[in-house]
Formats: structure tokens, sequence, C-alpha cells
């Protein structure tokens, strides 16, 4: 500082910019913020007619500030003029980083897909042009991850970016990512695991001087010791519903691993009154210690006494609080609030758990949402966007890259990456050739004002360093050897402010490029003292709101702290405020695998919610909030996938391949290559997936009342199952009451349905010797007996006087083929994911006993009072007129017309039915029937044939016709689809379970593509009624994506089923259907001579 001070006297006035941007580059280094915004203010109206190039790294590097320091609007203004600048001047690495910083905007506005979108873009930029930054943007990426729950995919992509900074020794960025990789395993609830890669980033992070970086690897230790201090002795996954004061511990929000906010600070070796750890280090180079596998977790306990697990030393709860206490000082005299703020509010929880409610109580903080005047940034879920030190990025922050190649003196060729550590690359390097591997860019200072004289570029900030090098940071830069303020963490909850907000600055104010607000170029030092009064508002109301992350652990805080003190009812709404944000992060994602992730962030949430429910022993309370916390996906119908050429061209080499791959099968060969190039693909379609924006709500959330409504009309009765801190629970709802019933431990029941799948699968198709088939069919009969003893002999009063049942299953209980327990044989039953979800489908199916039929011969139902879904009217009364040779709304069926329509044998409307009423009620939207035959399946075409005479209409497809393209047309809005074909689940890659036609497979991911869900689906097929189910069961499999579409009921099999078996089931339920029965008491029929039929009828019957 003091040469660029002397040289700030002695430079001529062309080179007066750059010791101010240099000034204001390392000033952004050490953490000071404003001062570094003042100098790169200075220098940008300094470099309008002079260095363009120059002046875009200038902006660059002020963007940066911007989204450190929250103005999200700025930041993209700035990053958007660089790009500008650097398109014009030829400069693509530049223009590649100004769109990486672009992107990172929407991460800060909560716009995920948005932000991913830009990322691929970017990706094929770096890949040209810049290959060395690719790690940067998997960590970016990967961070966007962790906001929508994707923690695998996250996990995954950590582990490519980690790989990527060791070869490059990128000490930083590798130390980071770690940290991220730490966050992935706190949210997956593998403690141990998480607190290990935690060190390990401490430790690097302290031996690099990156204090602020240390201090929230300490964070994340302490997180992790409060989730250990206060987890009860469950098995994993268990919740939602933990009862008051035994919650898991773990924060709601599923940050990267940081808080954001930093400043220039020092830790000591170890964090606050703890003792040392003895995580080893690390060598510069060397690949990072794996973490520890995970301890075996002790069995469940009863619902009634959740037990706490013991804590290890220094690990209790009274500790965890005062390390946080003593950390949060550390975070406030650093000036990093949002950290601050996450350590305080550990330390509050950690009291409550330690019974010290009076420590805990003074000075918990109020969400109350602000209303910033006109012009400032609003946050998407109710709050602001913290501007002051909180510029958050959704799971990541603005980064602190030390990494970029710093020279030494003229003729030192030795490439030394960030800390110092030497990159070995060969001596003598020529000037134009000194980038590092990275694809860091050397460049030559004017003036040389630097001792080696080239301005090395750094990932996203830009600008000469005090030895020569100007740096450009990728993405973001936060942090630096000195340590500066970047931005740690975690979700952004301000996900999103009305508008986007672009070209807007503090005073207004016209930029000189592309004509946007605020660009600030030429207002010189009036620009900096209005940003430093901006910040100076923003950091006094900063703590207030905050991201997602930290605004989600303060209502869990406030709620846990309410409960502690007896009031049920402010604790209720202090869970019911933070599931409010989740659901609003939600609306922002199209992806089924983003609606189905995000409910991993309120997992702790609702897991109180439910406990304190539980606790105020109201049924019809319990059963509300139950409905608030489960499958919450449902209620937003994922958007129509668009015209897609990169998705086109990528399905249709997955199909071609998959083709190949069955040949090989069959041929008793097997294809390595082309089972990883399939893999490929099934990656890239999903990740274009991820790019979907939301389409908003859908669904209302459904009160008890409206569902006793329906089913006091149907007579059926409903059971809810819970799993509440690994204890099952049942809420029965029948004849208008509700009731709650305490059941058995979840896991031993769970376990009886893994090995109940295991043995069907086992006997399904098999020529077994009786020996082993007396074993399998002992083991079936073993474990549908426990599951009946479990589940269902404690509710057998409560369910005796329903005709029919709905049954919400949860997590593991999916699997379960609930027909086949004997107390279930032969009885209508539907199986849906939540109660909404049944009363929706319902709903839009119509009433069946007003006429409403979707599947075969009408023979005698009205069609006056409900829709007509295809099959034969054969002499059923339409609005009072026989239908053979009848009047039909006043018309003749045979040859006369219906409310205008002909109906001469084939055509109806002129063409098939095309839609016209008839009295009043269209043809399903005018579409035919689908029944469709895939191939290699021996009864498959007779099963479609003898359908064919059911269904007479029907748009039949057998053979070479069945292909994928020919399905989705006719299918598209049918009424009524039937598909006889093989059928596959894929657990590790959900989305891609398939239906096998003609030409490939058809993939749940190509449902999406439909513009109207069928109305009804059966899927006369092994498998496909599987789902993997993630936290607050939320459901993924080919089943669960008809009905996120809106398919009213869906038939479909748990697990394989003999050929004979599946053939004689489904003619019959369809002979049950024409004669005019339900789905449900038509499957329980067809089924109930069938012991290994495991048909279920989903979502409404």
């Amino acid at each position: 500082m003091e040469l660029l001070d002397a040289a700030q006297h002695h430079a001529p006035p062309a080179q007066l910019a750059i010791v101010h941007a240099q000034r204001g580059l390392l000033h952004l280094r050490m953490g000071a913020n404003t001062q570094a915004l003042h100098e790169l203010d200075i220098a940008a109206p300094l470099l309008v007619d002079g260095d363009r190039v120059e002046l875009a790294r200038v902006l660059l590097n002020r963007s940066v500030i911007h989204l450190m320091t929250g103005r999200v609007r700025l930041a993209r203004d700035d990053a958007r003029r660089s790009a500008q600048l650097a398109h014009a001047h030829g400069h693509p690495v530049l223009a590649a980083k100004a769109l990486h910083n672009d992107g990172y905007c929407d991460l800060l506005l909560g716009d995920v897909p948005a932000a991913l979108r830009v990322f691929a873009e970017v990706e094929s930029l770096y890949e040209d042009v810049n290959p060395g930054f690719l790690p940067v943007l998997a960590l970016d990426r990967a961070r966007a991850l962790l906001t929508v729950g994707l923690t695998d995919e996250a996990g995954r992509t950590l582990d490519r970016a980690i790989d990527g900074f060791r070869r490059q020794r990128l000490m930083q960025d590798y130390a980071e990512a770690e940290l991220a990789r730490a966050q992935c395993a706190l949210d997956a609830g593998r403690h141990d695991e998480a607190r290990h890669w935690a060190k390990q980033a401490e430790t690097h992070f302290k031996r690099r001087g990156s204090t602020p970086w240390a201090l929230r690897a300490a964070l994340m230790r302490l997180r992790c010791d409060l989730a250990q201090s206060r987890s009860p002795a469950t098995t994993p996954g268990t919740a939602p519903g933990t009862p008051p004061g035994t919650a898991p511990g773990k924060g709601p929000g599923k940050g990267p691993g940081m808080a954001p906010g930093t400043a220039p600070g020092t830790v000591p070796s170890t964090a606050p009154g703890e003792a040392p750890d003895t995580t080893p280090g690390e060598v510069s180079g060397k690949a990072p210690t794996p973490p520890p596998t995970p301890p075996p977790t002790p069995p469940p306990v009863p619902v009634s006494a959740p037990a706490p697990r013991a804590s290890a030393p220094g690990r209790a709860p009274a500790s965890v609080a005062r390390r946080a206490a003593e950390l949060a000082a550390r975070f406030a005299a650093l000036d990093m609030r949002d950290d601050g703020e996450m350590a305080r509010l550990i330390s509050i929880r950690a009291l409550i758990a330690a019974g010290r409610l009076p420590e805990a109580t003074p000075g918990t903080p109020t969400d109350e949402p602000h209303r910033p005047p006109d012009g400032e940034p609003r946050g998407a879920f109710g709050g602001e966007v913290s501007d002051g030190e909180s510029g958050r990025v959704p799971g990541g922050e603005p980064r602190g890259r030390s990494g970029g190649q710093v020279h030494g003196a003229p003729g030192d060729g030795r490439r030394v990456a960030p800390g110092g550590e030497p990159h070995g690359g060969p001596d003598g390097d020529p000037g134009e050739d000194r980038a590092e591997p990275s694809g860091r860019e050397g460049q030559a200072a004017s003036g040389g004002l630097a001792a080696s004289g080239g301005p090395a570029e750094r990932s996203g900030r830009e600008g000469q360093a005090a030895s020569g090098d100007s740096a450009e940071f990728s993405g973001r830069e936060g942090q630096v050897a000195s340590g500066d303020s970047a931005e740690s963490g975690g979700r952004v909850e301000s996900g999103g402010w009305e508008g986007s907000g672009e070209g807007q600055v503090a005073s207004g104010g016209r930029g000189e490029f592309g004509g946007r607000e605020g660009s600030g170029v030429g207002r010189g030092e009036v620009r900096g003292r209005e940003v430093l009064v901006v910040a100076q508002d923003v950091r006094a109301r900063a703590v207030r709101g905050g991201s997602l992350d930290v605004r989600l652990m303060r209502h869990l805080a406030e709620a846990e702290l309410a409960g502690a003190q007896g009031e049920r009812g402010l604790a209720l709404r202090k869970v019911r405020d933070g599931l409010a944000l989740i659901h609003s992060h939600r609306g922002r994602l199209g992806s089924l695998d983003m609606l189905t992730g995000v409910a991993a962030l309120g997992a702790d949430l609702a897991a109180h919610g439910l406990g304190t429910a539980l606790a105020g022993g109201s049924p019809r309370h319990v059963f509300a909030w139950s409905e608030r916390c489960r499958a919450q996906a449902f209620r937003f119908r994922p958007p129509q996938a668009p015209e897609d050429p990169q998705t086109a061209e990528a399905l249709a080499e997955l199909r071609q391949l998959a083709q190949r791959m069955h040949a090989d099968e069959a041929a008793g060969q097997r294809s390595p290559a082309l089972r990883r190039r399939c893999l490929e693909l099934e990656q890239v379609i999903r990740e274009r997936g991820w790019q979907l924006p939301g389409a908003g709500p859908r669904l209302a959330p459904a009160s008890a009342a409206a569902v006793e409504e329906a089913l006091a009309a149907d007579d059926y009765a409903m059971v809810s199952l819970l799993n509440v801190g690994g204890g099952l629970l049942a809420l029965v709802l029948a004849r208008g009451r509700c009731h709650l019933h305490r059941l058995s431990a979840y896991e031993p029941v769970a376990e009886a349905a893994r090995r109940l799948a295991g043995d069907l699968n086992a006997q399904a198709g098999r020529n077994l010797r009786p020996a082993m088939k007396a074993v399998i069919e002992a083991s079936v009969q073993r474990q549908l007996g426990v599951i009946t003893d479990a589940l269902l002999a404690p509710l057998r009063q409560a369910l005796s006087a329903a005709r029919g049942i709905v049954l919400i299953p949860t997590m593991g209980l999916s699997a379960v083929p609930w027909g086949l327990l004997p107390d279930l044989r032969g009885r209508p039953l539907v199986v849906a994911p939540s109660a909404l979800v049944w009363l929706a489908a319902r709903r839009a199916s119509g009433s069946y006993a007003s006429g409403s039929y979707a599947g075969g011969s009408y023979a005698g139902g009205s069609c006056a009072g409900g829709s007509y879904a295809g099959g034969s009217y054969a002499g059923g009364s339409c609005a009072g007129g026989s239908y053979a040779g009848g009047s039909c709304a006043g018309g003749s069926y045979a040859g006369g017309s219906c409310a205008g329509g002909s109906y001469a044998g084939e055509t109806y409307a002129g063409e098939t039915y095309a839609g016209e009423p008839c009295a009043g009620k269209p043809y399903a939207g005018g579409r035919a029937p689908v029944l469709v035959a895939g191939p290699d399946l021996e009864h498959a075409e007779r099963e479609i044939e003898q359908l064919g005479a059911v269904h007479p209409k029907a748009h039949r497809l057998t053979g070479e016709l069945a292909t994928v393209s020919a399905t989705l047309a006719a299918l598209d809005g049918a009424p009524f689809a039937h598909f006889a074909a093989h059928g596959h689940h894929e657990r590790e890659n959900v989305l891609f379970s398939r239906l096998d036609l003609a030409d490939g497979p058809l993939m749940a991911y190509d449902l999406q593509r439909l513009g109207k869900a069928p109305g009804q689906v059966v899927l006369s097929a092994c498998d496909v009624g599987q789902a993997v189910v993630r936290a607050g069961d939320e459901l993924l499999g080919f089943t669960a994506a008809l009905l996120y579409l809106g398919t009213s009921t869906v038939i479909s099999s748990l697990t394989r089923v003999p050929d004979p078996v599946a053939e004689q089931v489904m003619m019959a339920y369809h002979r049950n259907v024409a004669d005019g029965a339900r789905p449900a008491d038509a499957l329980a029929t067809a089924s109930a001579d069938e012991p290994a039929s495991t048909f279920v009828c989903f979502g409404t019957g």
C-alpha cells in the first residue's frame, strides 16, 4: 500500500486510475469493502476515455463488492457493463467471468433455475477459453444445488471440484469446497462426517491466514455439535414430527457451510472454549483425508420417550452454547452480521436444550418484515435483502480466491499458487505464456507499477495486485490471503426482489454504457459517498433480514423458545412463517427434482411444528399439521417442458443406446461403455430440467372438514401414517371423527416391507423348487403378519364400518403392497401421498355416483350427470333418452345427432369424439382412450386386443406403432390409457424409470412434455408403482410423475408380477370397470384371489 501511495504522487494522469484500481483491489483483499468501493468509484470515471478493458476489470471488481454487500441490482449492472466492454474489445475470458457473476446475482435473488441456466452458458465458454475455472463453476453449481436440498448431487459435484482444485493447488477454493462438503454431510444427517470436513477446511483456512473463513468453519463444527447434542436416538431419516424439545439439532436451512458477511480478523488455533482437535493437516497438493464412516445409529425408542443421544465431551448443549456465544462475539467484532446471528441462534438453541431458559430469552430477535424505501431491493420471502456485510450467495458466497498467479521478481518463472504454494511450472516462462494452467492470464500493466509488471486475472475480481498482477477472480472473490470479507453463506432467503431491479442505484443516475441506470461510471467520489450512506442504512437493519439459512434458523429458535415457555400458539406461528418462506422458494422451481428436494430445508421446522401439535393433544390439529408438512410438492404442477434441441438430442441418443444395451443383454453381453454414456446423457437431461422455471402454486391446502365430507360421500375412512421420532402414529378419519393411534416403532415395519418386496420379486416368474418356494412363501406370510400386527390390528375397530380405505403411507412404507394384507384383501383401497392429493384427484375425476366414467362400456350409466371417457354406450340413458336408437339431448345416437354432433358409428362431431357436448358434458376433452403394447412381452398384444373389445373406440398402439412419440401424442389429454409393457424403476436416477416401447424407453421425464395429463392410467408393468421417498414424504417415480401432472388415478405394481397374473388381473379389472365399478372397487375384486398381485390404486378411487 505504501508503494501505491508513492506511485500516486509520481504516476502520470493516464496511470492514476491504475493506482486507484490497485488500491481498491488491495482493500478488497483485506476485507475493507467500503474503502475498496471508494477507490474503484474513483478509478472507473478516469478510465472512461482510456483503457476500456481495464475499466471492464474495475466494473467487474466493483460488482463483486456489491454482491458481497447484498446490492444485487448494482452488482448486476456493473457485471453486465463489464461484459459489454469485454465483448466490444475482444476479451472473451473477462466476458465469461462477468457472465458468471451475473449468474451469481440470480442466486442472490433466489432464482436457482435462472442461475443454473447462466452457469450452463458459462460452462461452455470456460471450456473454450478458460477451462481452469471449471472447478470454480462446479463449486458454484454445488452451492446452488444445496439451496434446493439436492445434497447428493451437490456432493458429487463438489468431489469433482475438490479434485480440480487439488490438481491446480488452489487451496482457498479447495478449503471452501471442503466446507461446502461439510454442509452436504450435515444436511444428510451425517454429523461426524460433516464435522470432519469442517475441521479440515478450518485447518486449511488457518494455514492461509483466512480468518473469516476459518471462523465459518468453526461455526459449521458448532452446528454439527448442536445437531449431535440434540438428536434423538432414532434411525436416520426419521421425522417429520418430533415432540418439543427433541427436534433434530441441525439447522433448518441447509446452507453451503457458510453464513454471510466477513471482515478481517484472526482466529486462534482452536475455537473459543474448545479443546484442540487432532485432525491431521494436509500437505499442499495431496488429496483430502477421506471422511470417516459414520458410526451405526442406535435403534429407535418408543415415540413417547425420545432419548437424546449421549454427547461427547465438549459437545454437550451447555458447552455448545458457550462456544457459540464466544464465536458470535468474534463475528460481531469483524462486522460479520449473518455469521454472528447464526452463531447467536445456535447458542440460544443450545441453552434451550440445556434447560437454561432465562439465559436464552433476552434479546431473541424478531423477524418482522421491513419495508424498504422505494428503489431499494425487497426480499421475495417477505423480508429485505441484507445489504451490509451479508451479500449472500445462496448456498455459497462471493468467494475469496487468493488463487491466481503471483509472480516474483522479473525473471523468476516459478508459478506460485494461493498462499505461496508452488505450481511447479517450467522455469523462465516468457511473459505471454505466464498464465498458470488454470487459464489465468498474465497481461503486462502499463507504466510498470508492479515489480513483475503483469496483471494476473482471477475469476471474477479484476485489478492489479501490489506485486503487479491485476487479478481477475473467477466468479466471486470474497477472500484472499489477508482475509477479506467474503460472503458466506448459505441459502439466500432473499430469493428474488420484486422485479430484476436492473440499473438502479442508490440515487438514480444514468451510466454511460448500455443506457442502464446506475453504473456510476463518471460520478466519481459523489457516488462513493452515496454508497457509504446506503451501506450504513443497510447495516443498521441487516440483522433483521439475513439469508434464508439464518431466517429459518431464527424461526426454529423462536419456535423452540416459545414452546419451552409454554406459548404453543406462538411456537406454531413461528413454524408456519418459516415453512411459508420455503413454500415461496419452491414456487420458483420447475423441476420435480427440485420441487421435492427443497422440503429438506424445512425438515426441522416441520418436525417441531408437528411435535408441538402432538403435544396439544388435538387429533384434528395434528392432521392439519401433518398435511402442512408432507408431500408439499404436489401443490405445484410442474411446467410443461419446452422444446429444447439439446434435451431432444440427448433423449434420442439415450433411447438408441438403451435399445443397443437391451440387445446386448439379450445376447448375454455387458456394455460398460454404453452404460457410462447413458449415465452421462441422463445427467445432461436432468441438469437441463433443473433450469425450468416454476409455474407457481396449484392447490390450496385441504381442510379436515372437506376431507371428511368427501370420505363420507364415498363411505371411506382415511388412515394417515406418521413417523415421529422413530415411532409410528396413525390418524384415522372416519364417520366424521378423527382419532390418533400410537402404533409400533417404524424400523421393524420398514424392514418387513423391504423383505416382503424381496420375497415377492424372488417369487415372480421363476420356476422354483418346491422347498425354496415354500420357504419364500412362509417368509411372505411372516412379513405380512408383522405389518398387519403393527399397523392394522390396532385400527380394526376404527375402520370396521368403512366400505373402503384411503391410506397415506410414510417413508419406506410406501413400498407396501397393501392389497395383500389380510385385513385389506378384497376391500376398496386407495393409496395417496397426502389427503390433499386424494381430495384434489377426486374432485378432478368427478363424482362416480353421478355417472362419471373413465374407461369401459357404460351399460346403464347416465351421461347427463358425468363425463364419458372411453367405451361404448350400450343401452345406457343420456339425458333421459336411450342410446341405441333413442335420443341423446334431443337427437338419436345411431346416426342422429347428440347436441349437434353426428355419431354415425365411427364419428362424433365430424371425427372421433371432438368435444361436442352430450347433455352438457364433453367426452373428456375430445380424446380417445389409449391402449399400448410394449415389445418382448408375450401377452402384451393379446392383452391389448382383448381390451379393444371393451374399448372399441380406443387408439391402439402395438408393434412398431408403439413408439415414444406416437404414445406421447395419443396420451396428451387422453381420458384413459392402458400400458402392457416391461417396467423398470431406476432408484439411483428415479426420473428415468421407464416403460419399454418399440423404439426405446418412455421415461418419467418424458411425461413432463405432456400439455394435459391423461385422466386415468393403468400400468400393467412391473415395479413402476415404486417411488423414492425424500424428506417430507416427497415422492419421485413413474407413478408419482403422473400424479404430479394431474392424473387422477394410476393403477400400477410395486414389485414384479408374473405375466399370467398381470394379464388375468388386468382383464378382470377392466371387466369390473365396464360393469360400472370404480377403479378401487374394480381392482380389489380383480386381485382378491391373486396372492401374487401387487397392483395398487394410487390417487383416487
